[in-house]
């Protein structure tokens, strides 16, 4: 793997003489700015690169529930259970109903982000994404148990579901940004949005793999994969520290560093592990400094920041995009019946 050249360039690599750090006592006192050893920085470890990957599959999961649900609403066996009986004997969803199953995910999933961060405040990042995870697996078990004709409960259940990729959707990308080494933890983040398009795309692929086989099976296999996915992620992150930043915030300095040096790659003295410490720590007194709540609109140019983050997430969203993640099975049919003779 690379190795990131290090900020002082022209300096010898020898190690210095490790001065003690004060950053393993209490968040409260005010530290001397430490020197400390300047060797090279790999450009990714293999802790980090695990991270990326493995705790991205939050966003495997809010692309999968959205993309499932599509190829749902054509599936013979989905219709006859939940849909409603036309006069020549065929089912369909009217346009409430399938309305009210497709955009509960949604609405769940707003309610979750919104929850989200003061859970992760009182329970930690790591510990909320298996929270949130397991609450996802509530809903798909509301799903997949909904008994023929209680649509209603389909629709519940697309709610709770939606709490937890809600919840995931928040969370995952937060505990990137806190743990991340600074020189990938763009990529990083990025790696949730490519799993996002990820999820879409395999649960196309399973919908069309399952389509054509008879009952239930056409469309619980496919739901009921998620399950693995949610297992996976709330499970494996017993197995992951905690979000560096966190700890610093809870007293536990000294775990903190040691993280950050784990996922850098370098020891913990090291003039970067040093340098992120210090930051992390003027963060948390400027945060402390009795800050007035109107603050992130009146603050110098977080009102231009905040306008500029809603106006390019709500146009993206006014794209329309996601009609067509959520009804494309419901244009292509019709045009595929018509072109046939293509």
């Amino acid at each position: 793997m690379g190795i990131e050249a290090s900020s002082h360039h022209g300096e010898s690599i020898t190690p210095q003489q490790p001065v003690e750090s004060s950053f393993q006592n209490s968040p409260n006192e005010k530290p001397m700015r430490p020197s400390g050893v300047d060797t090279p920085i790999p450009r990714i470890t293999m802790r980090s690169l695990v991270m990326a990957l493995f705790v991205s599959m939050g966003g495997l999961l809010f692309g999968y529930d959205t993309g499932q649900i599509s190829g749902f609403q054509e599936m013979s066996n989905y219709l006859e259970r939940y849909g409603e009986l036309n006069a020549d004997g065929s089912y369909s969803f009217s346009t409430v109903r399938s309305g009210l199953i497709v955009g509960l995910l949604s609405v769940g999933t707003m309610i979750g982000a919104l929850v989200g961060a003061p859970v992760a405040d009182m329970l930690g990042r790591k510990w909320s994404i298996s929270l949130w995870c397991m609450i996802l697996n509530v809903g798909l078990i509301v799903q997949i148990a909904a008994p023929d004709g209680h649509w209603y409960e389909v629709v519940i259940g697309r709610w709770v579901t939606g709490l937890g990729v809600g919840g995931c959707s928040l969370l995952v990308p937060m505990y990137q940004g806190e743990s991340a080494p600074r020189h990938i933890r763009g990529a990083m983040i990025s790696c949730y949005q490519l799993f996002v398009t990820l999820g879409i795309f395999l649960a196309y692929c399973i919908n069309l793999g399952t389509h054509t086989m008879d009952g239930t099976a056409q469309w619980r296999i496919t739901l009921g994969l998620t399950f693995l996915f949610a297992l996976v992620l709330g499970g494996g992150m017993v197995f992951f520290p905690e979000s560096p930043r966190y700890e610093f915030r809870h007293g536990k300095a000294e775990s903190a560093q040691r993280t950050l040096a784990k996922l850098y790659g370098i020891p913990e003295n090291h003039v970067r592990i040093l340098e992120e410490m210090s930051e992390i720590r003027e963060q948390f007194e400027a945060e402390s400094d009795g800050q007035k709540w109107h603050e992130f609109l009146t603050a110098p140019c977080m009102f231009y920041r905040i306008a500029l983050g809603m106006v390019l997430q709500s146009l993206q969203q006014l794209s329309g995009a996601n009609y067509f993640f959520y009804y494309v099975s419901l244009l292509l049919v019709p045009l595929l019946l018509h072109f046939s003779w293509c």
